[in-house]
């Protein structure tokens, strides 16, 4: 295909073979979900004439010459390129000062499907089939670990020789998460995927499942299980080692990596910012907090990098530290004698690494810190001692472990590149902004700058025993990156700049390109979202029809309803609520939605939107899984009131509201949102425990049969529980008349409770329990229903003691805090559901 510019593409019929390759990797029929992707001009058959192919080949050879013979860096670059003004304008990023944003600029762009427009759909979309020029039919196994098999991954699986390429790691318990990166990796028109597994057995396990998935293996360092032992979290570190072990050793192939984490959320497609102003000028991108929790994205622009550069000095100094700590000493805990790989947690030594490429002299903090014991430390003569002979403090080592970044704007143009770009501000891309009336938007528009350092070389064998090359050092794949060449960039760079402190601003733009000197880009928040977890507290991936950034990382993700013991469980059920977990990638494959189902009526929850604190919520919630047990029927987790009073608010979000209790996805009608509740444990995240209202059968809409709870409290109802001794009621439920109910409605689909008094769905606290009549006990059967429920779901069902001790107790009988907007009064009968997006129309 080819795509003129201002035109449509050109998209001819395929033939049977050709349709049976794409119906392998897409699954089913590919045609239509071609028209979907492009409109309805792909032409029929007798259309599809020599001449015209011989003309839609002559216009891209001729388009891709051109290209490239204006930015030759083009030629790896793993994107189609158009001269487009509009999009330049979008993406190029350049203010005032200069000349229009972005104009005249060659912006690249990929070819893919939009964002999905209802996250609520079983499907995940499909992208078009691949142009040419992406990778081809070969996906591995690829041996990793040796010179064949690495040269053959980049001629698979880049986009043309050298090209870009994804890489993301995965042992065999990770696979569905790393297919559904895949997939959604797909989704966006990128389809030259790397896995990189610990072992050839966990590829051909991925494989058989989803067979377009393109794998490869490496067993890292071989010194982690000799020295730490053979446990799975050894062999865990292990592929983690093999990552930085394989970046290296791809960059060395000249390939653009890009490395991400399986649990992000990819909202656009990152390589039209990874290739405009400013990051094209960089060599490698990091986020801006560097690897302070989890480094789940990175990139390096191998096709630009100079052997013994910055860049791949970086890499191979995290590959030597790793070495020295597994071939050459052990690691051991700081309070105890018992050996331990704490300190060799390779995002902490990738960020030791950095602050040494930064400040141009070696330090280990990170390891230290966590290993004082350890026989390296006298071996290498690291800390150094001051004058007194003492060693430094704690804290002062502390310090080191740190990204430093400037922030000037102007000179590194001059300085980086031979384009002639005229000074100017940065700015946010248009795309990635809310409408003109929102509040956020005249914030991120102020912003300026960006962050950016450089990097210097060192000697990749520095403190290591052997220090003969080989297959774990620079130069075995490309004999220009031999360890003479960073050890002599690293040499001329101290004896031009001394070994002391950051360099300033002016003496870094001075080293650019000189002593093997690159340059290190944080990313701008519109390409990686700080952090991912407030951009999904405040709704942010909820916008449409444009996210305001590209990849959402969730691994602080604390999408929760009160329990915070959830591990790394919520991280998929978000995924999913976001429409970004594909059904393919489910595996063992999931059964179809339960189809007996109990809820809360509206009513109910709209009850629990006069609270201050959670306590009405909990008692709704308590109320539902007594029925639930009772009637043996799954529960769905509901949506609230988007105007409740408990919500945490703040202005600089998406509509209004930041909390973590919720998940804020697009409503029904355009600019909204709908408030859900998050996963109250672990348990929690299965639909056979609990439907969500978002899934796609939408239970929420379900025509329902109601039930009337008889609930009262001994003696007079407290107008107040909050000031009257809350949590001294208890809640009495009459279980007989929703038994027999129960068995009257045995086969309908959906039943409704509601409590016949709403004033306890109220108050600021939960009653302490819920009792149920003494005439009508409940059965063992339905004691046990109800105890795996609370077992399941701590967050929603707990009682008050147990609520006391997790995060519920920082929102039970909570008054609004300063920052929170108090949102319009509403009755239980007009009570607003939705919250409206400011600029958006409703």
């Amino acid at each position: 295909s080819a795509l003129p510019p201002g035109g449509s593409p050109i998209v001819c019929r395929m033939s049977n073979r050709q349709r049976g390759e794409t119906q392998s990797l897409l699954g089913g029929d590919a045609r239509p979900r071609l028209e979907d992707a492009y409109g309805s001009d792909i032409c029929p058959a007798p259309r599809c004439s020599v001449r015209t192919a011989l003309l839609v080949f002559l216009g891209a050879v001729i388009g891709y010459i051109t290209t490239s013979s204006i930015h030759p860096v083009r030629d790896t670059l793993g994107l189609e390129t158009t001269r487009w003004s509009a999009a330049a304008a979008d993406i190029g990023m350049l203010g005032a000062g200069g000349t229009a944003a972005g104009a005249d600029l060659d912006v690249p762009t990929s070819v893919g499907t939009p964002f999905l427009s209802d996250h609520r759909s079983s499907g995940a979309g499909v992208a078009p089939s691949k142009p040419s020029g992406w990778p081809s039919s070969d996906t591995g196994p690829f041996d990793l670990d040796s010179q064949e098999g690495l040269k053959r991954a980049v001629r698979a699986r880049t986009f043309r020789s050298g090209g870009e390429l994804v890489l993301f790691t995965s042992d065999v318990f990770g696979l569905p998460s790393a297919a559904n990166l895949a997939l959604q990796l797909k989704r966006l028109g990128i389809f030259h995927h790397l896995v990189l597994a610990e072992a050839r057995r966990t590829c051909e396990i991925g494989q058989a499942r989803w067979p377009w998935m393109g794998c490869g293996w490496s067993v890292g360092l071989p010194g982690f299980v000799q020295r730490y032992g053979d446990t799975p979290k050894v062999r865990l570190w292990g592929l983690w080692s093999a990552k930085w072990l394989t970046i290296a050793r791809l960059v060395e192939l000249r390939a653009n990596v890009l490395g991400l984490d399986t649990d992000v959320l990819l909202l656009t497609d990152p390589y039209p910012i990874l290739h405009a102003l400013p990051a094209r000028r960089f060599h490698m991108v990091i986020p801006p907090e560097g690897s302070r929790v989890n480094l789940g994205f990175l990139y390096v622009r191998g096709s630009a990098l100079a052997s013994g550069g910055g860049a791949s000095s970086v890499l191979w100094d995290l590959v030597r530290r790793l070495r020295l700590f597994s071939e050459d000493h052990t690691v051991c805990g700081s309070e105890s004698t018992s050996c331990n790989m704490l300190g060799l947690w390779d995002q902490g030594v990738f960020t030791d690494a950095l602050a040494s490429a930064q400040t141009r002299r070696q330090v280990y903090p990170f390891t230290y810190l966590q290993s004082k014991a350890a026989d390296v430390w006298p071996a290498i003569g690291w800390p150094e001692r001051n004058a007194s002979g003492a060693l430094p403090h704690w804290r002062e080592i502390a310090a080191l472990h740190i990204v430093r970044w400037h922030f000037n704007k102007q000179d590194v143009w001059a300085a980086n590149g031979s384009d002639s770009v005229p000074d100017g501000s940065l700015q946010r891309p248009a795309r990635f902004l809310p409408h003109e009336s929102h509040p956020q938007t005249a914030a991120w528009r102020a912003q300026r700058g960006y962050q950016w350092s450089v990097l210097h070389p060192f000697d990749p064998l520095i403190h290591l025993r052997n220090q003969q090359p080989g297959r774990l050092s620079p130069g075995w794949m490309n004999a220009s990156y031999l360890p003479a060449a960073f050890a002599a960039n690293g040499a001329d760079a101290a004896a031009a700049f001394g070994r002391g402190a950051f360099l300033q601003a002016d003496d870094a733009i001075a080293a650019v390109g000189k002593h093997g000197g690159e340059m290190l880009l944080a990313a701008p928040d519109w390409l990686y979202c700080v952090s991912g977890r407030r951009m999904v507290a405040a709704g942010w991936p909820a916008l449409r029809p444009s996210p305001p950034c590209s990849v959402v990382h969730l691994v602080e993700s604390r999408a929760m309803f009160g329990w915070t013991e959830m591990d790394k469980t919520n991280r998929p059920y978000v995924q999913r609520a976001y429409g970004m977990l594909h059904p393919e990638s489910i595996f063992p494959l999931e059964p179809p939605p339960p189809t007996r189902l109990v809820r809360l009526s509206r009513r109910s929850l709209a009850a629990t939107a006069a609270s201050t604190g959670v306590g009405g919520v909990i008692t709704a919630l308590r109320i539902l899984a007594l029925a639930a047990a009772v009637t043996n029927r799954t529960f769905v987790t509901p949506t609230v009131p988007c105007a409740s009073q408990w919500l945490i608010r703040h202005g600089l979000t998406l509509a209004g509201i930041a909390d973590d209790y919720i998940l804020q996805l697009p409503g029904e009608t355009p600019g909204s949102v709908m408030c859900h509740l998050s996963p109250g444990g672990r348990g929690c995240t299965t639909f056979d425990v609990a439907l969500p209202a978002w899934h796609a059968s939408k239970p929420e809409h379900v025509p329902a049969e109601r039930i009337l709870l008889q609930t009262k409290t001994p003696g007079a109802l407290p107008a107040d529980p909050a000031s009257a001794g809350a949590g001294s009621t208890h809640l009495d439920i009459a279980i007989g008349p929703l038994r027999a109910e129960a068995a009257r409605l045995v086969n309908t689909e959906m039943i409704e409770v509601e409590p016949t008094s709403l004033a306890p769905l109220r108050w600021e606290m939960p009653p302490v329990g819920l009792e149920v009549d003494g005439g009508s006990a409940l059965t063992p059967e339905e004691v046990h229903r109800l105890r795996l429920l609370r077992g399941r779901c701590p967050g929603f069902f707990s009682t008050v003691k147990v609520a006391a001790g997790n995060y519920h107790r920082k929102r039970i009988r909570s008054q609004p805090k300063p920052e929170r907007l108090t949102p319009p009064p509403a009755s239980e009968e007009g009570v607003v559901w939705a919250a409206h997006i400011p600029g958006m129309a409703r």
